[in-house]
C-alpha cells in the first residue's frame, strides 16, 4: 500500500495505545502500522484549521472597485505540501440586478481566486486558491470586494488550508519551520509496517524526524484585518483601544510547552498616523516601537515569546489550563487615533 491513512475518528482502531510500546513489551506489527498511519493523518491535517475568522457587522460594504485592498491577512503555512486555500464566504448584494464579487489573492506568486456574489439574501459561498511555491514559513493574503451596482456586503470570512488526503504523494517534503538541522517529513508507506518486515533504523529516524517538524508546525490563534477603502464610516481601519480586551482570546496552555522552547509569535502590520508620535506595540513580554516617520503601513519584526506563567481563569466547562492571546494596549498609548495596528495574525505551537 501507499503512504495511506486513516482517520483517527473513523472508529477503527485506528490510534495506536501507548500501553503496547512499554519497556517489556514486544513491538508488534499491528502498533507500528497504527503509528505510521498516525503520522501521515497528522502530516495531512495538522495546521489545518481556521486561519482567518473574522465577521462584519454592516462594516464591510463597497460600492465600485475600491483602489487596492479592503483587508489584508498574514497566514502560516503547514507545510511544502500544503498549497490550496479553502475561501468561505457569506455575503449579499444590495440590489439583485448589481453584480458582485470579492477577490482573495496572495503576494507571492500574485495567484488569485474570485467569489461572485449573487444573491440580496446572505448566502455562504465556497472557492479555493492554489498558492504555488512559497520559500518562507507564511505567505500574505488580501481581500477586495468589487461592486457593479449599488452595493456588495461581506458578512463572514472564513479561511483554512485544504488537508492532504490519502495516499500521501511519495517524496520527502522538505522542512519548513526547523533549522539547525531542518527535519525533513517522510511520509510512510504502510506495507513496511506490515508483518515479517524489518523495523529499520532509517525508518525510526524518519519518524522522529517527521515529528520533530510537525511539533514546531504553527498553530493559527488570533487573526484580525481592520477594513480599508469601504462605504461605513463605522469600521475600524485600525485595532480600536476595546479590540485589546475584547480581541484577548482564551487559548489553551500546553504542559511543558517553556521546557520545550515553544514559540508564540506576533505579526502585526503597522503604521504611525502621521501626528508626529511614536507608537509602541506589546506583546507578551515583547515590544516594538513604529517610528513617527511610518506614516506607510509595514509588517514589523516578528514578535516571539514564549507561554506566559500567568494562567487565564478557568470556566467550569474547561479541564485544561488557559491562557489570554493577543496584543496589549500600552498604558501610555493616549494618542489619537486609536492604534498603529491595521492587521495582526498570532500563532503558536
Amino acid at each position: 500500500m501507499a503512504n495511506s491513512f486513516t482517520l483517527p475518528t473513523s472508529g477503527a482502531g485506528a490510534v495506536p495505545s501507548p500501553d503496547a510500546v512499554v519497556a517489556g513489551k514486544t513491538i508488534e506489527a499491528e502498533t507500528v502500522g497504527k503509528l505510521t498511519e498516525l503520522v501521515n493523518f497528522t502530516h495531512a491535517h495538522l495546521g489545518c484549521s481556521p486561519v482567518v475568522s473574522q465577521g462584519y457587522v454592516d462594516t464591510f460594504a463597497v460600492t465600485g472597485t475600491p483602489a487596492d485592498y479592503n483587508c489584508l491577512w498574514r497566514v502560516p503555512i503547514p507545510s511544502n505540501a500544503h498549497s490550496t486555500l479553502v475561501l468561505l464566504v457569506k455575503g449579499k448584494l444590495n440590489n439583485a440586478a448589481s453584480a458582485g464579487s470579492i477577490q482573495f489573492e496572495e503576494q507571492t506568486n500574485s495567484n488569485t481566486a474570485t467569489i461572485n456574489i449573487t444573491s440580496t439574501s446572505s448566502t455562504w459561498y465556497r472557492q479555493t486558491l492554489s498558492v504555488g511555491a512559497q520559500g518562507a514559513e507564511y505567505l500574505e493574503l488580501q481581500a477586495t470586494a468589487i461592486s457593479a451596482g449599488l452595493g456588495t456586503i461581506i458578512e463572514y470570512i472564513s479561511i483554512h488550508w485544504e488537508p492532504l488526503t490519502s495516499p500521501l504523494a511519495a517524496g520527502v517534503v522538505s522542512a519548513k519551520h526547523t533549522s539547525s538541522p531542518a527535519e525533513d517529513i517522510t511520509p510512510l508507506g504502510a506495507t513496511r509496517s506490515t508483518a515479517d518486515h524489518p523495523l529499520s533504523s532509517a525508518r525510526g529516524v524518519s519518524i522522529t524526524r517527521t515529528l520533530s517538524e510537525l511539533a514546531n508546525r504553527p498553530r493559527p490563534l488570533f487573526s484580525w484585518s481592520g477594513l480599508q477603502r469601504v462605504s461605513s464610516a463605522r469600521a475600524p481601519k485600525t485595532m480600536l483601544p476595546d479590540h485589546f480586551r475584547e480581541f484577548r482570546c482564551r487559548v489553551r496552555a500546553w504542559g511543558g510547552s517553556r521546557d520545550r522552547d515553544h514559540r508564540y509569535e506576533a505579526h502585526a502590520f503597522a503604521a504611525t498616523h502621521g501626528n508626529g508620535d511614536d507608537r509602541l506595540i506589546l506583546f507578551r513580554t515583547q515590544r516594538h516601537t513604529v517610528p513617527a516617520a511610518t506614516v506607510v503601513p509595514a509588517w514589523i519584526t516578528p514578535l516571539s515569546a514564549l507561554e506566559p506563567f500567568q494562567r487565564a481563569g478557568m470556566d467550569d466547562q474547561a479541564d485544561t489550563d488557559m491562557l489570554r492571546n493577543g496584543l496589549t494596549l500600552p498604558n501610555t498609548d493616549n494618542v489619537a487615533p486609536a492604534s498603529p495596528v491595521w492587521s495582526v495574525s498570532i500563532w503558536g505551537p
